[in-house]
């Protein structure tokens, strides 16, 4: 992944050049560097989530008013009074439905994956090597995204690392007919 302090950028450059994104993008942007804050401020970890807690939690009151500052309404009102449960089932059962755990579990799983805390091997290609998420989006690395030759990744959902992954395949679902797949892309 890049840095936190690139995403950041990036996320200002386009808020500035597209005005149909630039509430998203926005919100976005706000909510990266609040995980900047948190992945900065973790820097005591034994590895085990239920033990991490504490020092994670405690950021729960940021993300939120970040949502209710900047966010969508309807996710402002799905700000969770207590986060311990939410956080536990996320980290066993990773779901995109669940936008404060996964806002929270990023900078962290992010910070174990660095500090060399999580190390498992994937058992499909599609399964992060380092925490064994699920991919979050797919994209080209290389010279032109529309060359043979560009390096197709996945970016993990949860610790936000990447992997190689074949060209031509659906990573969801192991689909690999060029008839049957679909392609979406942005300028």
């Amino acid at each position: 992944m890049n840095s936190w302090d690139s995403c950041i950028t990036r996320c200002r450059q386009l808020a500035e050049t597209s005005s149909s994104t630039k509430e998203l993008l926005t919100f976005y942007t706000s909510l990266l560097e609040t995980q900047k804050h948190i992945y900065d401020s973790l820097q005591h970890l034994t590895g085990s989530l239920p033990q991490d807690l504490p020092e994670l939690k405690k950021h729960l009151p940021a993300l939120v008013e970040v949502v209710r500052s900047t966010g969508p309404a309807a996710l402002a009102t799905q700000a969770p009074d207590s986060i311990d449960d939410l956080l536990i089932d996320y980290w066993h059962n990773r779901s995109d439905q669940t936008f404060f755990a996964k806002a929270l579990v990023q900078p962290y799983a992010r910070r174990l994956l660095e500090s060399k805390s999580i190390s498992p091997l994937a058992l499909r290609e599609s399964q992060c090597p380092f925490c064994l998420g699920k991919p979050q989006v797919s994209f080209f690395k290389g010279v032109d995204s529309s060359a043979e030759s560009a390096n197709r990744n996945l970016l993990c959902a949860t610790c936000l690392s990447s992997w190689e992954f074949r060209r031509v395949v659906c990573a969801a679902c192991g689909e690999e007919q060029p008839t049957q797949l679909g392609y979406f892309q942005s300028d």
